[in-house]
C-alpha cells in the first residue's frame, strides 16, 4: 500500500479595520454657516505611515509593521473621508464638499497625517498615537489664498489592553478628540459675510 502525505500549513487570517469616531456629539449639528462652503481636500500621509499595515514603536525604540493587521483602506482617504462626513454633520459650513468637487469653494481644508502608530514603548502603558497638522485656507478667487487657521493636533489615547483592536479603539478616541477640538478652533474663525 501506498500513502499520500498532505502537508498543509495554517496561515493566521489578515484582519483589517476602519476607523469610526462616531458621531459629533448631540446638539452640534446645524446649518452651518450660510454662503460659506468648505471643500476638504485628500489628507498627506508622513511616509513612515503611509500604507495598509498598522505600525508599533516598541522599546528600543524599534518600529514594526504588523503583517496580519491592517488598514481596510489606506488611511489618508479614510481619514479625509471621516473629516468630511464630521465636519458636515458638525454643521460648521452651509456645504461640505469632497476636493474633488466642482463645486466652488470659500474655504478649503488641507492637512497632514504626521502620526498614526501604537506606542508600545512603555509595556504598562500602550497608546494610540494620531497627530494632524491641519490649514483652513480661504479662497479669494484671483487673490493668495488667507490662511484663516493652521494647527497642529496631537493625541495619545490609553489602550485597555495590547491587542489591534484595543489599538484601533484607542485611535478612534483620539481622531474623536482632534475633531472636537478642531471644531472648537473653527468656532472661532471669522467667516466673510
Amino acid at each position: 500500500t501506498t500513502g499520500c502525505l498532505r502537508l498543509q500549513r495554517q496561515y493566521p487570517a489578515v484582519v483589517a479595520y476602519v476607523l469610526d469616531p462616531g458621531a459629533p456629539p448631540a446638539g452640534k449639528s446645524g446649518a452651518g454657516v450660510q454662503g460659506v462652503t468648505l471643500k476638504v481636500r485628500p489628507l498627506r500621509v508622513a511616509p513612515m505611515f503611509d500604507g495598509r499595515k498598522l505600525i508599533y514603536e516598541q522599546p528600543g525604540p524599534t518600529w514594526t509593521s504588523d503583517f496580519y493587521h491592517e488598514w481596510f483602506i489606506e488611511p489618508a482617504p479614510m481619514i479625509t473621508g471621516i473629516m468630511q462626513q464630521w465636519l458636515a454633520a458638525a454643521g460648521v459650513a452651509g456645504q461640505v464638499v469632497h476636493g474633488a468637487s466642482l463645486v466652488p469653494a470659500t474655504h478649503v481644508l488641507e492637512g497632514t497625517i504626521l502620526e498614526l502608530y501604537g506606542d508600545y514603548t512603555d509595556a504598562n502603558q500602550p497608546r494610540a498615537a494620531l497627530a494632524l497638522e491641519l490649514l483652513l485656507l480661504e479662497d479669494r478667487g484671483d487673490a493668495a489664498p488667507r490662511i484663516a487657521l493652521h494647527k497642529t493636533y496631537r493625541e495619545q489615547a490609553p489602550l485597555a489592553g495590547a491587542r489591534p483592536q484595543d489599538l484601533i479603539t484607542g485611535w478612534n478616541e483620539a481622531l474623536r478628540r482632534i475633531l472636537d477640538a478642531f471644531d472648537k478652533d473653527l468656532a472661532g474663525v471669522k467667516f466673510p459675510p
